[in-house]
């Protein structure tokens, strides 16, 4: 008996969704694209925000700034979720390798006492620094139309509240529990730290 083996290209029907084809033509679209591109629902809202009745869930009215199209920004990174994790994931590990190295020679105990100082009074305090620049960037995404733009926000709110829980194992390492509530109070108590943080609760 004799098998005869042979090539068979399937071309497929649809390179993507058609939304993508109005919008770039007929080529394959990137992952980034399909995740990202006309994702956000423009019709068919069953209700109005009840605080907000004027207003969809999702309006161009919510901001003072319009674009004729909002996708035609997008991430030169091409970042959705998936990728981002994965990148964001390595660069906790990579922070967490150094940080064990550090704490496993005992570097933190031998640093001057002056610069445990200023780490602890300067540096362990922007953790709510960085926890406010979060809460910003939440509040932006959740009133910002097309969903390039949203989910720039999205991440640069995810990058900042990492960057508060690094600051968080810094201070353990550095001090324990300790350190941590003496920069909470340094952050709402600290004379030169007032401006930093009553312009953080501004925005």
């Amino acid at each position: 008996m004799q098998y005869e083996l042979r090539t068979q290209v399937i071309e497929p029907l649809r390179a993507t969704f058609d939304s993508l084809v109005e919008r770039y033509g007929g080529r394959p679209a990137s992952r980034y694209e399909e995740a990202t591109i006309d994702v956000q629902p423009r019709e068919n809202f069953h209700y109005r925000p009840l605080w907000d009745p004027a207003h969809e869930l999702y309006d161009e009215d919510f901001s003072a700034l319009k674009l004729a199209d909002p996708y035609s920004f997008t991430d030169p990174r091409q970042f959705y979720y998936a990728p981002y994790v994965t990148a964001r994931a390595q660069m906790f590990d990579a922070f967490g390798r150094t940080l064990d190295y550090i704490e496993e020679r005992g570097l933190f105990e031998r640093m001057p006492a002056a610069w445990r100082t200023l780490t602890a009074a300067v540096v362990l305090p922007m953790r709510h620094y960085e926890g406010g620049a979060q809460l910003v960037s939440v509040a932006g995404a959740r009133f910002a139309y097309g969903a390039t733009i949203e989910q720039c926000l999205s991440l640069a709110a995810f990058d900042r509240i990492g960057n508060a829980q690094l600051l968080s194992r810094v201070g353990l390492a550095l001090g324990g529990s300790e350190s941590l509530g003496e920069a909470k109070r340094a952050w709402l108590e600290a004379e030169d730290l007032q401006p930093l943080r009553r312009y953080a609760e501004e925005l």
